[in-house]
């Protein structure tokens, strides 16, 4: 292993690999970076990404425009996802809910609303939810009730792999030298202290590397930390079924027994995925419940696939990084698996050894505190999961419980280091879920049912005017595919 840490090889063929390959040629140019890319196991069964605001900036840095992903990679937009479970039917945007009044939050007058008797639908103050309702859609909008609107775009999962690999590949004239090999990793050769010196391929060839950023999970740590008390849904069905309806802006999500279903939606296609406990539903009681809800289609044409809810104890060892579900896996609801990709590439890239540093010894402090880092953010993430698929309240981790018993008792948002979600989303989760605070902001206490009434009227008054003006959905993704 160099010091410089300049030959970096990484395994896998999907959009977790070439992601992080596009990571490193951007942030590590100029470094006489040589990157290894391990083409292996390439996914060929349809699927969808849901990439939020967060991935903006990263497909700039590489070339891609949106405009890109809407005309070449089949995508749309969305604004959240309907929950329907046995209790109640919400929708969750990323946007906020209402806006700053008089220097109190909104939550706090819908939450005062409701504790003096008063009947609260807090969605219909939320610009997105009312969009999303009318397959209406926007963009933020700088100085405007538009200003703080968020999105995420899905996209077919296969053409998107497509665009980062011809993205990557198209990097290497102006940035650094790119080795493309299509095999997979037959042995490992290490060094002292564990460190990984080589890759053995089937295909003979013998690869020299000083760092592994491992997305094929072959080279994943065996410690793992289950989250199967809170999440217990192990096993998924997923498939794509051809649609000629209007795209809506809005994903579906409903809860069974011991099994789970979402929807989500692509010109001209609806992709499905069945999630559940296989200790309760077997492979083809699944089967059954699929077609059940959603109608016929075509086995061959569907994925089955084994999940374990939970984290790798260890995701930087030695001079190996795991990526990918191998390294975590909590379920399908707010974060795609490249979420985490995105986060994991951000933290390593600012603990990276720059020139100079001894890599090895670097290494053992560094990796420490990556880890740390990224179980305080999982513990986040699983708790987002948590809030949205256990009924239990009684085994909430304990983590979510405080967060949970501040908002409850008193209002307030707690915000922690590596968080995962902002303030308001966080608030939106709550509320959506049942958990309204008892106690409001004392400002506005003082405030009567009908005032509180009265100024909520306007304020849902104002959502509809705003919403109104907004262009369809579909006739904004047409508009865009047929700009030259």
């Amino acid at each position: 292993m160099s010091n410089a840490m300049n030959k970096i090889t990484i395994i896998g063929g999907d959009e977790h690999a070439w992601s992080a390959a596009a990571r490193c040629l951007v942030s590590l140019r100029g470094q006489n970076l040589e990157l290894t890319m391990i083409d292996c196991d390439a996914p060929t069964t349809p699927a969808v990404l849901a990439l939020d605001l967060s991935a903006h900036q990263f497909h700039q840095a590489i070339g891609i425009q949106e405009t890109s992903l809407i005309k070449n990679v089949g995508g749309s937009y969305c604004y959240g996802t309907q929950y329907k479970t046995a209790d109640s039917v919400f929708v969750f945007t990323q946007s906020p809910v209402g806006e700053l009044i008089n220097r109190v939050h909104f939550h706090h007058y819908i939450a005062r609303l409701k504790n003096v008797g008063g009947s609260v639908d807090f969605s219909a103050h939320s610009i997105a939810v009312q969009a999303g309702q009318q397959n209406k859609f926007s963009h933020p909008q700088a100085n405007t009730a538009l200003d703080k609107l968020d999105y995420t775009i899905n996209l077919d999962r296969l053409r998107y792999i497509h665009l980062l690999r011809s993205a990557v590949l198209g990097l290497e004239a102006a940035t650094t030298k790119i080795k493309h090999l299509k095999s997979s990793v037959k042995s490992v050769e290490y060094g002292k202290e564990g460190i990984v010196t080589s890759l053995i391929l089937n295909s003979g060839e013998c690869i020299e590397t000083d760092f592994v950023i491992d997305c094929s999970g072959r080279l994943v740590d065996d410690q793992f930390e289950s989250w199967r008390e809170f999440l217990p849904l192990d096993k998924s069905l997923s498939w794509v079924q051809e649609s000629t309806e209007i795209t809506p802006v809005l994903n579906q999500y409903n809860e069974f027994d011991h099994a789970s279903l979402t929807q989500t939606s692509l010109p001209g296609g609806r992709f499905y995925r069945l999630s559940y406990d296989s200790e309760y539903v077997s492979d083809q009681q699944a089967l059954g419940l699929a077609e059940q809800k959603v109608g016929k289609f075509a086995p061959q044409f569907s994925e089955q696939t084994n999940h374990r809810a939970g984290v790798a104890k260890r995701i930087w060892h030695h001079n190996v990084l795991n990526i990918g579900p191998a390294s975590v896996y909590a379920g399908h609801h707010l974060f795609s698996g490249l979420y985490h990709t995105q986060t994991a590439m951000d933290r390593w890239l600012s603990l990276f050894p720059r020139p100079g540093v001894n890599a090895i010894e670097a290494n053992k402090a560094l990796a420490a505190e990556y880890n740390r880092q990224f179980h305080v953010e999982m513990a986040h993430v699983r708790d987002v999961h948590v809030l949205i698929g256990c009924r239990q309240r009684n085994n909430y981790p304990s983590t979510l419980t405080h967060r949970l018993n501040l908002f409850v008792g008193t209002g307030r948002c707690a915000f922690y280091e590596s968080d995962v979600l902002e303030p308001h989303q966080w608030v939106n989760l709550m509320l959506g879920f049942g958990h309204w605070p008892n106690k409001t902001d004392p400002l506005i206490n003082h405030l009567t049912r009908t005032q509180l009434e009265n100024l909520l009227e306007r304020h849902h008054a104002e959502t509809e005017q705003v919403v109104a003006k907004m262009p369809q959905h579909d006739q904004l993704l047409q508009a865009i595919r047929n700009a030259s």
